[in-house]
């Protein structure tokens, strides 16, 4: 399902924002690494938007907004991809990316990392430090390798509703940073690697904790509605029988046609959701729990605004150097 791309109104206070700050290209990850596109000026964009109607979703997101990022992934590339990011994930913390977690989902081919901005200053001064500075141009964060294993980007900016559990600012829980054995093990071996090696790992890791990132395609001005009845009929219902319904997002811009400089394009027709599992047997355990009718669910969804009766669904689990364990 294709999402459908919308130009519509911005908060107030993100108009002024933009106004006042230039949104830096996403670096764009290829098959020859890394790059940095051409800077997307936002000022033109945010000139043409009114001040938008009253949107009580958003009233706890004008605080600060996420970063869903989603690359499709090369087959039998996950080895070049982890030393790639686990080196990008290093130097970005550096760079003072606040990052919740990197949530590669192999089978589905996709590679799920999140970040977390203050406010669009704040994103604009990190892009910066990070896109712009010598160490990013240089390429050594690839680590010797030319293929990352990362075929493009998907980028989404979003804030929380006010159901969400995860707001902003996110401040991770020492409890879910706890890496296991395994991965401590995978970080030692990658440490150790020298530039050019890939070590074999196979699939890298295989931390059963589900990072279940799932897309909605939301119907032109009812998003006010699908945000409501998700919260209130669909995944309350989930959070008293104990699914961990970690974040409810809508997206209000994304990044496309990054291989032609990068455009900046106002969203409204995507709500992202975001529910963590201990494992698969978990997860079909709590749904059982719930009881849910799927199609009658799944009907009621459309009629409150979804566009279709399908989601797209994806299934993470944390990379060894993810700050997201558990």
């Amino acid at each position: 399902m294709t999402t459908r791309l919308q130009v519509v109104c911005f908060r107030t206070v993100t108009v002024i924002a933009v106004l006042a700050s230039t949104l830096v290209a996403v670096g764009v990850l290829n098959a020859r690494g890394a790059r940095v596109v051409s800077p997307v000026s936002t000022t033109a964009f945010a000139a043409e938007q009114a001040a938008p109607p009253s949107q009580e979703y958003l009233s706890r997101g004008d605080n600060g907004f996420f970063e869903v990022r989603i690359y499709p992934l090369k087959q039998n590339l996950i080895g070049n991809t982890y030393k790639f990011m686990n080196n990008v994930n290093t130097f970005q913390k550096e760079t003072g990316m606040n990052i919740i977690g990197h949530f590669p989902d192999q089978d589905a081919g996709k590679y799920i990392w999140m970040r977390n901005y203050p406010n669009q200053a704040a994103l604009d001064q990190r892009y910066r430090a990070t896109y712009d500075s010598a160490v990013w141009k240089s390429g050594k964060l690839r680590g010797g390798i030319t293929e990352t294993g990362l075929a493009g980007s998907n980028v989404f900016l979003a804030t929380a509703t006010k159901y969400s559990m995860l707001q902003s600012p996110y401040v991770a829980k020492p409890e879910s940073a706890m890496p296991g054995k395994e991965a401590k093990e995978l970080a030692k071996l990658y440490a150790a690697s020298a530039d050019g090696d890939v070590p074999a790992c196979g699939r890298c890791g295989s931390n059963p904790f589900i990072f279940e990132v799932t897309l909605h395609e939301v119907k032109p001005g009812m998003m006010d509605s699908y945000v409501t009845h998700m919260g209130e009929n669909v995944f309350r219902p989930q959070e008293a029988k104990g699914i961990r319904v970690f974040a409810q997002l809508v997206a209000y811009a994304k990044v496309t046609s990054l291989s032609n400089g990068g455009t900046f394009v106002p969203e409204n027709g995507t709500f992202i959701s975001i529910r963590l599992f201990a494992d698969e047997a978990t997860r079909r355990k709590q749904e059982m729990a719930v009881g849910e009718d799927k199609e009658a669910v799944a009907k009621a969804a459309q009629a409150a605004g979804r566009a279709g009766l399908n989601t797209i669904v994806f299934s993470g689990h944390p990379s060894f150097y993810s700050q997201m364990q558990q």
